[in-house]
C-alpha cells in the first residue's frame, strides 16, 4: 500500500488516524519502540492515558508514558498498538515543526516500510511479502528484540577502521552518523578544543553531542562509501552512553539514499542502487 507522506527536516511523516477521525501527521520512526501522541493531541481528542510505564531513551535512564486503552490508531490498513502519549513540545520546538505523533514499534514488526524522500512516499508490505529488485542492495538487520534496526558498518575516520553496531534512527534528523559516548571514548576520538556542544532534544530528555573534525566515510554493506559528518554523544546515561549500541546513522544521511525499506520479518535493510 502506497501512502502520501509529508517531508519535513529530513523527518518523514504518515498520516495516522485516531479513532476513525481524520489523518494526522506523525513523524516516522525506526528507532521509537511503539506508536506515541503527544500530549496536546490526546487532550485535544479526549483521549485517557491509563498505565504510566517506563522507557529508555537518548540522554535519560528512562522516562515515563502513559498508556491510552481507548485508541484505535491506524496507518492505512495497519493497527498501531500499544499506543502511548507522551510530550513531544521539546521536539517540535528544535525541529520548528509541530508533531502530533510518532509513528514506530509494530508498525515495522507488521510491515516492510519503504520510504522515499525524494517522492514523499511510503509504501507498506505485509510482513514476509516485500521483495527486492535485481539492483536493490540488502543489509542485514541485527537480532534484536529491544530496539528495530540495527546494522553493522565501518566508518573509516581519522586514518582509522570502526566496525560497530549503528542503529537505523529516522527520527534523529538533523544529523549523518552520531558515534555512542563508550564507543567514542574507546576509540579516543575527541573534539577539537573549540567544538562547540549542542544539547539535541530526544524523547526523554537531551544529548549533549559535539561535532568531531575530520573526514569521513560510512561503509555499509555492498554500497559505495558514503561521506558523512560525525557527532559524539557525551551523555553519561541513556541509550547513547548505555553501550546498546555503538552510535546511530540519522536522517540527514538516509534522506541521500535513494529508497531505504526497512523489513524486519526479513532481517533486512534494502536500499535501493
Amino acid at each position: 500500500m502506497a501512502l502520501k507522506a509529508l517531508t519535513a527536516k529530513n523527518l518523514i511523516f504518515v498520516s495516522v488516524s485516531l479513532n476513525g477521525a481524520a489523518g494526522r501527521p506523525f513523524v516516522l520512526d525506526t528507532a521509537a519502540s511503539a506508536t506515541i501522541v503527544d500530549t496536546r493531541v490526546a487532550r485535544d481528542d479526549g483521549l485517557e492515558p491509563r498505565r504510566t510505564v517506563h522507557s529508555g531513551g537518548a540522554g535519560a535512564e528512562t522516562c515515563l508514558l502513559a498508556e491510552i486503552e481507548t485508541v484505535t490508531a491506524r496507518v492505512g490498513d495497519t493497527t498501531l498498538s500499544p499506543v502511548y502519549s507522551a510530550d513531544l513540545s521539546a521536539l517540535g520546538e528544535f525541529t520548528g515543526i509541530a508533531i502530533d505523533g510518532i509513528a514506530g514499534g509494530d508498525l515495522f514488526s507488521k510491515n516492510a516500510v519503504a520510504i522515499d524522500f525524494a517522492a514523499k512516499q511510503v509504501t507498506l508490505s505485509p510482513a514476509g511479502a516485500f521483495k527486492p529488485g535485481p539492483t536493490d542492495v540488502s543489509v542485514a538487520l541485527r537480532d534484536s528484540a529491544a530496539i528495530c534496526c540495527t546494522i553493522d558498518a565501518e566508518l573509516r575516520f581519522r586514518s582509522k577502521r570502526l566496525r560497530g553496531r549503528f542503529l537505523v534512527d529516522t527520527g534523529a534528523p538533523a544529523f549523518d552518523v552520531v558515534l555512542a559516548a563508550p564507543f567514542a571514548r574507546r576509540h579516543r576520538l575527541r573534539p577539537g578544543p573549540r567544538a562547540a556542544r549542542a544539547e539535541v532534544p530526544g524523547l526523554c530528555a537531551t544529548s549533549a553531542l559535539v561535532r568531531l573534525a575530520g573526514k569521513a566515510r560510512l561503509h555499509l554493506g555492498g554500497l559505495d562509501p558514503i561521506d558523512v559528518t560525525v557527532f559524539a554523544s557525551f551523555d553519561r546515561v541513556g541509550m547513547l552512553a548505555s553501550g546498546a549500541v555503538d552510535g546511530l546513522v540519522g536522517g540527514e544521511l538516509l534522506r541521500r539514499l535513494d529508497r531505504v525499506v526497512v523489513d524486519v520479518s526479513g532481517r533486512r535493510l534494502v536500499v535501493r542502487r
